[in-house]
């Protein structure tokens, strides 16, 4: 039988693929990605609150994402092509352990997604935003568990701070609206987890 922490790891090398090495991406670089990742985060979420009328969302969700889903499968596609070496296969060969790995993640991330969207007929934008903030704390914890990665007491004071905080938001007697309830942060922290 094995530990959970051995589990953790043949999972960290089930999942590892052959990158091709690069120099690591400068400070402006990092700071351009995080922007942008910032922007496109708080777009969704405004475009998630303004397609709703009435509690609901004016279209399929599933089709949404399918679509999302699309346009990133011929980003990809693009970029694969561009950058594969002449000699190379196309479709390069992995172990059965690398699809089933994939195959978790992709199933998780189809959940996060629909859970997405139900979690935005529920709370609002902001709400959501600060409870997906747990996704940093839940991932630590996980790493912690897993694969014994060592957490600085800084950053142990970080997670406490953190989780104080999501309490405060959460908790229905400080809530600015009556959506926040229980149900809600346990749909937050679900999502958080499959994110983490």
């Amino acid at each position: 039988s094995l530990s959970l922490q051995e589990t953790g790891k043949l999972m960290a090398a089930a999942l590892s693929t052959n990158l091709v090495n690069e120099s690591k991406p400068t400070a402006a670089m990092q700071s351009v990605a995080f922007l942008a990742l910032v922007i496109i985060h708080s777009l969704q979420m405004l475009c998630f609150k303004l397609s709703q009328k009435g509690g609901k969302y004016k279209y399929n969700t599933a089709s949404a994402i399918a679509i999302t889903e699309g346009v990133k499968f011929v980003m990809s596609l693009v970029s694969h092509i561009r950058t594969m070496p002449e000699d190379a296969a196309f479709i390069p060969e992995v172990s059965f352990y690398q699809h089933c790995g994939w195959l978790v993640l992709a199933i998780g991330y189809c959940a996060n997604n629909q859970l997405t969207f139900f979690l935005f007929l529920s709370l609002g934008p902001g709400q959501a935003a600060i409870g997906k903030a747990f996704a940093p704390m839940l991932t630590a914890m996980v790493m912690w568990v897993l694969f014994d990665e060592q957490i600085s007491k800084v950053q142990w004071v970080i997670i406490v701070l953190l989780a104080c905080g999501l309490m405060q938001v959460f908790t229905p007697s400080s809530a600015a609206s009556s959506n926040t309830s229980v149900d809600n942060f346990a749909l937050v922290l679900m999502a958080c987890f499959i994110t983490s």
